[in-house]
């Protein structure tokens, strides 16, 4: 087996024009032996074309789906290929690209659960030429930048440097919680509690990471997202986040990795025993909300300034621990159950100061997904 990232391409061969376009698009990365192409063009005379179909699906790292009326209407495609792509991006997260070259009637097809690389109502072949080169080109760069991962995935080095992004939080007593916060809904209600000690992430997990243990972009083609390796992983939701956890899991014998629960994220977002026992303050660098600027992207200086989306973790100042972006970005999904909701914790760049204090907690239901929320974990070591 090659150890080039393997991308299948399904068509109907009444759109071998489009097939064509698309690989030319595509040899760059060919010939620089990052990607290896499948179609059934490349079976061999005499071959048995079924099973050499059926490897290359199992194979395949990604797909690229090119729609059309004729592409629906092809048996084999519905009968073979399709369930067998859509059942590799349920169980092990295959990445797919659909591509609209026609205009497609698809009802309550399950492509429609996909983002596609391009509108259904504006298919290749109602635009011009530049239109499709466009089209074409993002469809590259987003495969470029999913498919740099070696088939081997996490290495041994990769998981050294994810273990090194994790600082040692000591337990103690405190306060959390805002009365004035849980009068309106937002916020826990005062309480003292005692925190074991743990690990915290110093960073939110990455469109990097994500990718290297997933292989997927949750992100791709959506709204109001930049795209690099120190951008945030969004469109995260709670479900696809605990996904991550129980790959990252499998892959590290050396620690473990969880959601933090509530309490721990507010104890680590106060800056723990660092400030334990003073003044409990609205963040952690104390009540004055126009300090945001130095510690955290929220309106003020993300959204209203233009900037819309999750910027590059550690950009900012850290917190007492260390731990960066714990006052705004995104906003970071946490273990809990609060009847069916999950909270939500540290505001965003499209909210206000408040949204980022220590205390301030939203809830969302688990399969809700945006381009300001992600997540943090706790690693704990394996006995």
């Amino acid at each position: 087996m090659t150890d080039k990232r393997q991308v299948f391409i399904s068509y109907s061969h009444k759109d071998g024009k489009w097939l064509d376009r698309l690989k030319t698009f595509l040899r760059p990365l060919e010939r620089e032996a990052q990607l290896g192409l499948w179609s059934d063009t490349d079976i061999q005379p005499a071959a048995n074309w079924h099973a050499d179909i059926q490897t290359a699906l199992t194979d395949a790292d990604a797909a690229i789906l090119l729609i059309s009326p004729d592409f629906l209407a092809s048996d084999y495609v519905a009968s073979d290929e399709l369930p067998q792509l859509l059942g590799n991006a349920r169980e092990r997260g295959l990445k797919i690209f659909p591509v609209f070259v026609s205009v497609t009637p698809l009802r309550d097809s399950p492509l429609l659960t996909f983002q596609a690389v391009n509108s259904p109502s504006s298919p290749l072949d109602s635009l011009k030429k530049s239109e499709q080169n466009r089209i074409f080109t993002k469809l590259v760069e987003s495969i470029d930048d999913l498919l740099k991962v070696r088939r081997a995935g996490v290495t041994e080095d990769w998981l050294e440097r994810f273990r090194s992004r994790f600082v040692p939080i000591d337990g103690g007593t405190c306060i959390i919680g805002d009365n004035e916060l849980f009068n309106k809904g937002s916020g826990l209600q005062e309480q003292e509690v005692q925190i074991n000690s743990f690990r915290f992430g110093k960073y939110i997990v990455t469109q990097s990471e994500w990718t290297t243990v997933m292989n997927t972009q949750p992100w791709f083609n959506e709204q109001n997202v930049k795209y690099g390796n120190d951008f945030p992983a969004v469109y995260v939701n709670w479900y696809i986040a605990n996904d991550f956890v129980r790959r990252i899991n499998k892959a590290d014998t050396e620690f473990s990795y969880r959601l933090p629960s509530e309490a721990e994220w507010e104890y680590a977002a106060r800056g723990g025993q660092k400030v334990a026992g003073k003044t409990c303050t609205k963040f952690s660098f104390g009540n004055d909300p126009n300090q945001m600027m130095q510690y955290g992207w929220y309106t003020q200086n993300a959204s209203l300034r233009g900037e819309n989306y999750a910027h590059s973790v550690g950009e900012l100042s850290p917190n007492q621990l260390g731990l960066y972006d714990m006052h705004g970005n995104i906003w970071e999904w946490t273990a809990d159950d609060v009847d069916g909701m999950k909270p939500v914790r540290g505001g965003g760049f499209d909210f206000g100061a408040e949204g980022a204090s220590s205390a301030y907690r939203a809830k969302y239901k688990p399969e809700v997904k945006g381009e300001v929320i992600g997540f943090r974990l706790v690693q704990e070591q394996r006995i």
